[in-house]
């Protein structure tokens, strides 16, 4: 699929005002191992069967994480999902069970480019705060891709933390999906810094009757860089609830695009977006 999807133009909506034509992604090492450190759990939390390990020893070993594998992501649809879920090489897969409330924040840090895939799963009744963080230090041409999966079950909560820092000749592509159930929330608070390009996009799925989820990003470029932010809002049940605020600053000659969408279906009356 990724291979017959063409590279995205800029005429198209999702892409308007965003340049990629000179991007090659074929000249990158597409088998690029990012460095990840994660928090460590404690015994209790182990022996509640929470799970926090690598997605590659999670979709080996547990059937969970099979199950929920591009779950509510379409690959057909993104060049850079399909490539995602074509060549990933690392990522993270974190599951909590049902009825736990975790008091500290887990942290996952990634240094260094790649493909990645992660997976964040939060059963009903459970709450989690998720920072994940994402860096470089290297100066040269690279490539980012990343695709993470957050299903937030009923009447679970979760605020996901995203930020990004990159040097200034990374291309960056993450795609960030979530499916909120019956009575759950996502808050979604990201940061986008740095990169030559930077691209953000924050999907959520209103799955549930009383659904809620904000969203509150930030991006500051400099030089010649360019961000690229996007929110899309799918609501497909009832009485569901959202709201987004995106500020930044660019300074230099950088430059910045903003896209939002807010999909309403006929079944999901009593919205307020």
């Amino acid at each position: 699929i990724f291979n017959s999807i063409q590279m995205p133009k800029e005429r198209e909506e999702d892409w308007r005002y965003t340049k990629i034509d000179a991007l090659k992604i074929e000249s990158f090492d597409l088998n690029q191992e990012t460095k990840i450190s994660a928090s460590s759990l404690s015994d209790d939390l182990i022996e509640k069967g929470v799970i926090l390990t690598d997605i590659n020893t999670a979709l080996d070993k547990y059937p969970i994480a099979q199950q929920y594998f591009f779950k509510s992501t379409k690959i057909d649809k993104d060049k850079f999902v399909a490539l995602s879920a074509a060549h990933f090489t690392n990522g993270i897969f974190l599951y909590i069970p049902k009825n736990i409330e975790l008091e500290v924040p887990i942290r996952a840090n990634f240094e260094g480019t790649g493909i990645l895939h992660n997976i964040i799963i939060v059963d009903a009744n459970s709450k989690i705060d998720l920072i994940e963080e994402y860096s470089s230090k290297d100066d040269n041409e690279q490539l980012n891709a990343c695709v993470t999966e957050v299903f937030a079950n009923s009447n679970s909560k979760i605020n996901f933390y995203h930020i990004n820092s990159w040097t200034k000749n990374v291309s960056n592509f993450t795609n960030i999906i979530g499916a909120v159930e019956r009575d759950a929330s996502i808050n979604w608070i990201s940061g986008c810094f740095g990169g030559k390009l930077n691209k953000l996009r924050i999907d959520t799925l209103f799955n549930g009757q009383g659904s809620q989820c904000s969203n509150i990003g930030v991006f500051l470029g400099k030089g010649k860089e360019h961000l690229d932010f996007a929110t899309n809002m799918y609501h497909n049940a009832m009485q569901t609830t959202n709201e987004v605020v995106v500020d930044g600053i660019l300074k230099d000659e950088s430059s910045s695009v903003y896209r939002g969408l807010i999909r309403i279906e006929k079944e999901a009356q009593k919205t307020y977006s």
